[in-house]
């Protein structure tokens, strides 16, 4: 994250419009905790983002993609290092977003697995795919 404003950040400086950003940080579950800082969402963050906490950094990353209104969304490990509230309103959020564009999540975690329609595992340098019927964990 840079030194710069919640808005800057999710913008990435591109001319996106103020109710964009609203709602781009709404669907990631970081606006409410946005609109309580200081400055609302001119609030600067410090550099690396130093002035949130590891769980609103995560939550205000996907907002930028979102903001774009894209129809794939990638995600590496959304819900690594996060206490189980944050990780779990991570997850919410995802359930909510798939109805909306195509997911794809990596991870080592059984956490994301209760939000896939479909699961691509590794073992053994052989490729299994379970649907999510099918999945146990």
């Amino acid at each position: 994250m840079f030194n710069d404003s919640v808005l800057t950040n999710v913008s990435l400086g591109d001319t996106i419009p103020e109710a964009t950003i609203k709602d781009s940080l709404r669907q990631a579950g970081a606006l409410e905790f946005c609109e309580r800082l200081p400055e609302g969402i001119r609030t600067v963050v410090g550099e690396r983002g130093g002035r949130l906490s590891g769980g609103q950094r995560q939550r205000i990353a996907p907002a930028r993609a979102l903001a774009v209104r894209p129809r794939v969304l990638i995600l590496d490990e959304p819900t690594s290092g996060l206490d189980p509230a944050t990780s779990d309103a991570i997850l919410n959020t995802l359930r909510e977003l798939k109805q909306h564009m195509t997911i794809l999540i990596v991870t080592h975690q059984a956490g994301p697995l209760a939000v896939a329609d479909t699961v691509l595992s590794m073992a053994g340098g052989r490729l299994a795919v379970e649907t999510a019927g099918a999945l146990t964990k």
